[in-house]
């Protein structure tokens, strides 16, 4: 939410020094995102410019965000490493045509990519794999700690490519107990147990020990895709793609009936089982 509130922000004051109307900002994001951005859009009045997914084609690319971007886009949001096949959009095709855009439309549209689970991945399995600073468009990044960063929930980070892309007006200065500090937040007190927790992984594991865990999660998910793809009854979604470390299956379709993304997933909890599953809520199609 402060990734797309810097969006907005930033929009607003470009369109009021072209003397433009602010009154109608949207934002183009696919049906693979966490359901935090509609969140965003409802919550701070912007028009969710949703991308529908299509069959057999779970995450987006620069033919699918063309049509949804003009004058009131305050950006355009991307998914490293989705949490339905953890696969990625395609970011730099992405960025490919929003550079197009700002050439031969003067429209200069922010990528903001949301690394919430593959921040954490694509750095030590995928390293050579372009998604970050090194696309001119990506103007922010937000990654979370709980999820692939390895400890339990509280702590993320939302990282700006350069301090003009966090507008100013969103920044205030207190100053508590004696101290002036800089906050730009949405909460107030909250504890440091996560951010303890995190700064003992890094120092822990480093790098090298992160590789270590990401490409034993990588090996373990690519065993069980195997096993499961042995039985005949599943089909294994992009297995040979960039991917967060998991399976992801569907069954195998029959006549007069399609696939589905989560064949098991009701089936343990109807036996008391809960079984860890990456798919919150039914991708838009």
């Amino acid at each position: 939410m402060l990734g797309g509130l810097s969006l907005k922000w930033n929009w607003r004051k470009r369109r009021e020094a072209a003397g433009a109307s602010t009154s109608s900002p949207n934002l183009v994001f696919g049906g693979d995102v966490h359901v935090v951005w509609e969140k965003f859009c409802r919550y701070f009045d912007v028009e969710p410019r949703i991308v529908p997914l299509q069959p057999g084609k779970y995450t987006i690319g620069p033919d699918d965000v063309q049509a949804h971007v003009d004058e009131n886009t305050i950006g355009v949001a991307a998914v490293l490493g989705t949490t339905f096949t953890g696969h990625k959009d395609d970011i730099v095709g992405i960025n490919d045509l929003l550079l197009r855009i700002k050439r031969e439309r003067g429209l200069d549209v922010p990528l903001h990519v949301d690394g919430a689970s593959g921040g954490f991945v694509w750095p030590f399995l995928y390293p050579d794999s372009k998604w970050d600073f090194r696309l001119e468009q990506v103007r922010s990044i937000n990654v979370s700690g709980h999820k692939f960063g390895l400890v339990y929930p509280g702590i993320g980070w939302l990282i700006f490519r350069e301090k003009a892309d966090l507008a100013k007006d969103l920044v205030f200065e207190e100053n508590y107990l004696g101290k002036t500090d800089s906050t730009f937040t949405l909460n107030f007190s909250t504890g440091s147990s996560m951010v303890l927790a995190q700064y003992y992984n890094f120092v822990r594991y480093g790098r090298a020990g992160y590789t270590y865990i990401m490409q034993n999660m990588q090996t373990n998910a690519r065993v069980l895709a195997e096993k499961l793809a042995a039985m005949g009854r599943f089909e294994i979604i992009g297995p040979d793609e960039e991917q967060l470390p998991w399976s992801r299956s569907g069954s195998r379709p029959t006549p007069g009936t399609t696939s589905s993304t989560s064949p098991g997933s009701s089936r343990p909890s109807a036996a008391g089982w809960c079984r860890p599953t990456p798919c919150r809520r039914t991708p838009r199609t």
